[in-house]
């Protein structure tokens, strides 16, 4: 079976953050976030309570205060931040075709075409909302689900993924 499975979307903001949700869940371990979060609910529980108990001069404003910056950060300024630079970029709103076959991958967009084997990919990681393709560890190319024409298409690229690339995984 040597037929292509083409995968056609927009490439918007919402499709980039999808694709850096499952990266990020790649990259660290489930783990890692739940200690990381459960920390800065720790902080602002112990920053209020010691703010309400001891008041400001015992330190617990600033703990309270920093876990609320962090909230805010992660929460507001960098979804911010990443919508204005996907703004900044030409790509932005275009769309994107992706052929994957058995000899290896295309991608088509009005900016330009790449062909690549899967010998340029280090590692591929399915999730249920698509597939990251990585070059190297820091590098992914992200087909999204909805870009597939039926479940039949994304289990094919699954099975070639497998069968072509020594490093897959699967992202729950």
């Amino acid at each position: 079976m040597s037929e292509e499975v083409i995968v056609r979307f927009k490439y918007t903001f919402e499709e980039q953050r999808s694709g850096l949700k499952w990266h990020y869940r790649m990259q660290y371990p489930r783990i890692v976030h739940v200690f990381f979060w459960g920390a800065v609910c720790m902080m602002i529980f112990s920053g209020s309570y010691t703010t309400l108990k001891f008041g400001t001069d015992a330190g617990g404003l600033s703990v309270l205060l920093y876990g609320i910056g962090i909230v805010a950060y992660f929460r507001i300024f960098y979804p911010w931040i990443l919508k204005r630079q996907f703004l900044k970029r030409p790509d932005h709103n275009s769309q994107i075709e992706w052929r994957v076959s058995e000899s290896g991958i295309k991608s088509k967009t009005s900016h330009g075409h790449a062909e690549q084997s899967w010998a340029a990919f280090s590692k591929i990681a399915q999730t249920k909302d698509g597939f990251l393709f990585y070059p190297n560890a820091r590098i992914f190319h992200w087909l999204p689900r909805l870009g597939f024409a039926s479940d039949a298409d994304f289990d094919r690229v699954s099975q070639l993924a497998q069968k072509n690339v020594s490093s897959f995984k699967t992202a729950k």
